[in-house]
């Protein structure tokens, strides 16, 4: 006599482990890096930028093609983690504009000169 166990699981969803990826983000101390290198961002903000790096990451590790999927991905994974806080594309972008610096210019000893230019889109 053999019995069937059918194990139904109602929360599958394309989120899989990214919870667990950005438990390790942050206990790894890559966060807190995250947000001391580029300084405090300032007192009445809702975010840091660990918070938009690790929104920004669980986009496209979700299979997000642009920034504005967040926007789906914070409706759908909050009722898979109401714990986890969800910037908005705006903040996201916002947050990325302003760590842009002017062209950079480097020169290497042996390839040469190299430039790094940021985009001015927005």
């Amino acid at each position: 006599m053999a019995a069937k166990i059918q194990i139904l699981y109602k929360q599958i969803n394309s989120f899989g482990g990214i919870f667990y990826v950005i438990s390790q983000f942050r206990s790894s101390g890559q966060a807190a890096l995250i947000d001391k290198t580029p300084g405090v961002k300032g007192i009445n903000t809702k975010f840091s930028y660990s918070n938009v790096v690790e929104n920004l990451t669980s986009i496209f590790v979700s299979g997000g093609e642009v920034l504005e999927d967040v926007n789906f991905f914070r409706q759908e994974a909050f009722k898979a983690n109401p714990d986890y806080r969800f910037c908005s594309a705006d903040t996201i972008g916002r947050d990325l504009r302003g760590l842009a610096v002017a062209n950079t210019e480097f020169q290497a000893v042996i390839s040469g000169r190299h430039t790094n230019s940021t985009s001015t889109a927005g």
